[in-house]
């Protein structure tokens, strides 16, 4: 039902705010920041922040886009994957941070 409303939602400049502080604190340690969000409802996560730069943020929460994690037969409920759906969601996942640049 949600999907052809799907579009991705900002963070609140709270939240934002927060999460870009976590992302300065990792850079200072020499970690790579990459935010996610899980496949479930649409409204529930924000995956998309304002202000730039920002890091990446790898939205799952899109029927559109991830179709294959949102049939049925891979979700146990609403917000919830299965064991084929989790193994699809693994896998993707996977693909989609070794497909990031590095930063330089």
């Amino acid at each position: 039902r949600e999907t052809p409303l799907a579009k991705p939602r900002t963070a609140d400049r709270y939240a934002e705010a927060a999460f870009l502080d976590y992302a300065r604190q990792f850079r200072a340690r020499g970690a790579v920041p990459i935010f996610f969000t899980s496949p479930g409802p649409l409204g529930m996560l924000p995956s998309k922040f304002a202000r730039e730069p920002a890091p990446p943020v790898l939205a799952f929460n899109n029927a559109i886009t991830y179709p294959d994690l949102y049939r049925p037969e891979v979700r146990t409920d609403e917000g919830h994957l299965n064991t084929a759906g989790a193994q699809e969601y693994t896998r993707i996942f996977a693909e989609r941070v070794l497909a990031i640049e590095p930063q330089k």
